[in-house]
């Protein structure tokens, strides 16, 4: 399990959400 990768899928979704506005 690697805590880091789940940390960036969260980072990557709210990224995409922000440009998508």
């Amino acid at each position: 399990y690697s805590f880091w990768a789940d940390y960036r899928d969260d980072i990557d979704a709210k990224f995409q959400a922000w440009l998508a506005k």
